[in-house]
């Protein structure tokens, strides 16, 4: 092959000879596209820091709030709840009375994503593991008020619903509390996520 570079006139295939202007010219183009590339790793990383930092301000101000917050994934009982429309049914609240069973179905179809400190001590459970494990038996204590609530405001589809009501708690009391529920939008078609809020009301 050494001999065949030496013959005038040659080049090996796909192969175009360049002046130093040229080089010189890729070169810079190189540059300028790793510090384009470069520039978006920057981006990227302060967006991903923003949203790590926006995510632990969420968590802390969850946690920390003095108002007991319970967040759930009603998307089931909304399909359910959805159904049931189609069939004709509005009465909410004398069909579950007629269908008790149906309620306990809906209590199933609900999933309790988190709970802050103050919803544990609120409801006097042990820890959270012990409330995220044993709180569907709590909707389904009669009166039901916090299930049927929630069950009418996404019939109505509700992004945001207040009311009174009564809630059981696990050491057997009943107290009268203010429920007030919120839908993020991104969530509103399939109520994915839904933050539930409860107080006393002395």
């Amino acid at each position: 092959m050494e001999e065949i570079y030496k013959v005038e006139g040659y080049s090996p295939p796909n192969y175009i000879p360049q002046t130093g202007d040229a080089v010189r010219r890729d070169f810079d183009a190189i540059l300028k596209e790793n510090e384009r590339l470069q520039g978006k790793v920057r981006e990227y990383e302060l967006r991903e820091n923003f949203l790590h930092e926006s995510m632990e301000r969420y968590r802390t101000m969850f946690e920390e709030s003095p108002v007991p917050m319970i967040e759930k994934d009603f998307s089931g009982v909304k399909k359910f709840v959805d159904n049931l429309k189609k069939t004709g049914t509005m009465d909410f609240e004398k069909y579950f009375d007629d269908n008790p069973e149906a309620l306990q179905e809906c209590a199933a179809l609900l999933r309790i994503i988190d709970v802050n400190k103050s919803a544990i001590t609120h409801f006097h459970a042990i820890n959270k593991k012990d409330f995220l494990s044993n709180f569907h038996e709590l909707l389904c204590e009669k009166p039901c008020d916090i299930l049927i609530n929630e069950i009418m405001a996404a019939a109505l589809n509700c992004l945001r619903f207040e009311t009174d009501c009564t809630t059981h708690i696990f050491n057997g009391e009943q107290r009268h509390a203010a429920l007030k529920l919120t839908v993020p939008v991104r969530h509103k078609e399939t109520w994915g996520r839904m933050l539930v809020t409860v107080m006393d009301i002395k």
